[in-house]
């Protein structure tokens, strides 16, 4: 999945516009990204990140449609393009730069300036590893394996009383049989958190009548997207 390498930490440089004639095109000046602008812990859209793992500083809003005249040559251009169709088939949405620059690096296996590798690696050692929430092929086709703990809990579920969010919280720690199936990858202390499958979770909750199958249903496709079509597809059986 890997690209072409690009030097870090230095702007490529702006190729000359083509001399003659009224549509020679002027291409934008190159920006390296203002770092202290962009931490790990700073929401961007998609087209941000891939930006940035480019080195040049994203512009100061999306251009409706992405020309030519964007980008300081031809070859950064092709670049982004591969870069952010690869990254919106996966995600479509936008994230941490931390979580970007750790899939970007452990996943899509791109070159990026080392300011953004240093991000990743933060992200790793604070995570104590890569949790794999979702895996993503060259072809952009995702399957959503799970989420942990501390991102289920995000969220308030839509719970029946007296089951509150401090119950599931317990039941995802100290986990009862019931939802042991929810549970899709177990984790090692110290090198990476369970997993646990939204859908699974929204299953059992209904089952226990812990919570109401038209709520969830909602909840589902408003928080977890990805995990909508199997939740359907469960909970019609």
């Amino acid at each position: 999945m890997s690209d072409e390498p690009q030097k870090p930490s230095q702007a490529p440089k702006p190729i000359k516009p083509a001399s003659g004639g009224s549509s020679s095109m002027v291409r934008r000046s190159v920006t390296v990204p203002d770092w202290a602008f962009w931490p790990g812990t700073r929401p961007v859209a998609l087209w941000q990140a891939v930006a940035l793992s480019l080195n040049f500083e994203p512009w100061e809003r999306c251009p409706n449609n992405f020309g030519a005249h964007h980008f300081h040559d031809a070859q950064t251009e092709a670049l982004f393009r591969k870069r952010w169709a690869l990254i919106y088939a996966c995600f479509q949405r936008g994230m941490m730069l931390s979580e970007f620059a750790a899939w970007a690096t452990s996943v899509a296996k791109w070159a990026m300036p080392p300011e953004l590798e240093m991000i990743a690696k933060a992200a790793h050692t604070k995570e104590g590893g890569l949790a794999e929430t979702s895996r993503c092929d060259e072809a952009g086709k995702t399957t959503a394996v799970g989420l942990p703990r501390k991102e289920i809990l995000l969220v308030n579920w839509p719970l029946r009383p007296p089951y509150t969010m401090e119950s599931l919280s317990a039941a995802l720690s100290d986990v009862p049989k019931w939802l042991k199936h929810a549970r899709v990858a177990q984790g090692s202390p110290g090198k990476a958190s369970a997993l646990w499958n939204p859908a699974l979770i929204a299953i059992s909750l209904a089952e226990k009548r812990h919570a109401n199958s038209q709520a969830l249903t909602t909840f589902i496709r408003n928080n977890f997207s990805e995990w909508l079509d199997e939740w359907n597809r469960i909970s019609e059986r």
